[in-house]
């Protein structure tokens, strides 16, 4: 049986886009205050399953947990809410609403490449089917980092896979998190460096490569959201001491490995 799908005005996390979200530099960004409705936010962050799948007697400090769409659906410990929640934000119309909020930003080969499945996207629309993973790898994950025993950085200044078209964060602070961090960074590349071998020198969390642009901060109700490419680093801040775990929403969007493939030997880099 197929789940109800959300009104796109009222529940999609991109419903409240306009030009003033968009931001060009350190590259190009989303980002949305109060993304969705109040009462809908609340409920969402109320029933969020990190807060309750967290051991507190012998917590593992700081480590990032997630469940995916297939262990979603048939999960007693997710709620309905949440169920339709993530069906729509790794179906179709998500799908066509990042895209063309995007678009601008998205290599020609990739904007090309969605152009070019738009009617295999309409038929999986029309007959409410989900869409292939050999089409296109897209996830909403429910995600939480688990609370923190000692001040720690879950992630540091990093570029994530090639095949990623897009990532987003989905912000659902607790309100009684008393921790500070576990904040977005967004970098900006040593003017050193030359954008042709950025990806060449790359190296996770190698400070002299790069300086922080812009912090992004963990709360309630907020979108960041971004296309990838060799220029988008980002980490999280190291967060303090907490019993609280860190909750959010993951979105993304990657090619399968055989298109990737196919696209990287017609251009040298699908992403830049």
């Amino acid at each position: 049986m197929k789940l109800r799908r959300f009104s796109q005005e009222t529940q999609s996390l991109l419903s409240r886009a306009d030009d003033q979200c968009v931001h060009l530099a350190p590259f190009p960004h989303i980002v949305i205050d109060n993304a969705l409705d109040i009462e809908l936010a609340e409920e969402l962050a109320k029933t969020h399953p990190g807060r309750f799948l967290v051991d507190r007697e012998s917590p593992t400090s700081n480590v990032r947990r997630n469940l995916g769409p297939l262990e979603i659906v048939g999960s007693s410990k997710v709620s309905d809410t949440w169920k339709r929640f993530v069906e729509y934000h790794s179906g179709v119309e998500w799908l066509n609403e990042v895209a063309t909020i995007l678009r601008p930003f998205l290599p020609h080969s990739l904007a090309r490449y969605l152009a070019e499945i738009q009617s295999e996207l309409e038929t999986l629309k029309l007959n409410g089917d989900p869409i292939p993973s050999d089409l296109i790898d897209i996830t909403c994950q429910i995600s939480w980092t688990t609370p923190v025993v000692e001040a720690s950085s879950v992630r540091g200044m990093h570029l994530d896979n090639a095949k990623k078209i897009f990532a987003g964060l989905y912000y659902l602070r607790i309100l009684d998190d008393d921790s500070f961090g576990g904040d977005l960074q967004l970098g900006k590349w040593n003017s050193l460096i030359p954008s042709q071998v950025r990806h060449v020198v790359y190296r996770e969390g190698v400070k002299r490569l790069h300086k922080v642009s812009e912090v992004i901060p963990y709360k309630f109700n907020n979108l960041v959201l971004f296309p990838n490419s060799v220029n988008a680093l980002h980490a999280v801040t190291a967060r303090t001491p907490t019993l609280h775990p860190r909750c959010f929403v993951y979105v993304s969007a990657s090619l399968p490995n055989a298109r990737y493939l196919k696209l990287k030997k017609k251009r040298s880099s699908i992403v830049g």
